[in-house]
């Protein structure tokens, strides 16, 4: 399904979170960007990376980062905390990195923070760090 037929609402934070996921592994940085709630107040810290503040600052990292290819990422053992409006949850990224036969999977814990809007349900929040 491309992006164009794709719900651009979200009717839960599994939702919006799952689009972000297959967006990820298809290196659309734009459906990755149309996820995240235009405002000042979004943050997004990529792993050993700085803290991101606002959505023009977020969306240029995510252009930059998706424009070298899909990241081939899957989120496992989610944790959350739901409220009707908020949603906070923390999973276990597993993600492929390297070439050829020195492929190796990373684990990256990542927080994903989601509100509930008139335009359904935005991502507010993503930050990733490497788990040791």
């Amino acid at each position: 399904m491309s992006r164009l037929t794709k719900p651009l609402l979200f009717a839960s934070p599994e939702e919006c979170e799952r689009a972000f996921y297959e967006a990820l592994e298809a290196a659309d940085a734009e459906a990755v960007v149309d996820l995240w709630l235009e405002d000042d107040d979004v943050v997004c810290v990529h792993p050993n990376g700085p803290r991101l503040l606002g959505y023009a600052a977020v969306r240029a990292s995510w252009n930059s980062i998706l424009s070298n290819g899909p990241l081939h990422v899957r989120g496992t053992s989610r944790k959350s905390l739901d409220t009707p409006t908020v949603a906070v949850h923390n999973v276990i990224e597993e993600v492929l990195v390297g070439e050829g036969k020195s492929q190796q999977v990373v684990s990256v814990v990542a927080t994903n923070a989601y509100v509930k809007t008139t335009a359904g349900w935005k991502m507010v929040l993503h930050h990733a760090s490497q788990a040791n």
